[in-house]
């Protein structure tokens, strides 16, 4: 991976070349080039191309090197469907893992973990756990349906 945002951008706008995401961009090639170059001291890629140029590239890479560069990470959420029991079982799982982190938080509040905390910590990682398997158990049930 790229050790700049440019540079990532730039690898991102390669997959379908630079003439074309600049056409499709509706910018000049020959500038939009240049912009990309890490090496051009005129030319810089602007802040507000990012987004454009992951769009246009169906690139998530600059959102994946800004996130770990803050210590995170980016996940892209699939589109939800309210009907659909996988996306019922995801909310769920969603749910009880962040009750699992609450408690594991509130334990951590006082620097100890003290036999209740750890019982209160377990029961809602093994509802988590719980939770992840039967969402998996229903996807393995989907296999083929397409």
């Amino acid at each position: 991976m790229d050790t700049t945002l440019t540079g990532v951008c730039q690898e991102a706008v390669q997959t379908k070349g630079t003439k074309v995401v600049a056409a499709e961009l509706g910018v000049n090639s020959n500038v939009f080039g240049n912009e990309l170059n890490s090496f051009n001291d005129r030319n810089k890629l602007g802040a507000d191309m990012v987004y454009p140029i992951m769009k246009t590239c169906d690139d998530d890479s600059p959102l994946h090197f800004l996130a770990q560069l803050r210590g995170g990470v980016f996940i892209k959420l699939p589109k939800a469907n309210p009907d659909s029991p996988v996306d019922i079982a995801s909310i769920k799982v969603v749910k009880e893992f962040g009750e699992l982190m609450a408690t594991y938080g509130e334990a951590l509040s006082d620097g100890t973990i003290s036999r209740q905390d750890l019982k209160n910590i377990l029961k809602e990682g093994y509802e988590s756990v719980e939770a992840i398997m039967s969402m998996l158990k229903l996807v393995e049930t989907m296999e083929g349906g397409k």
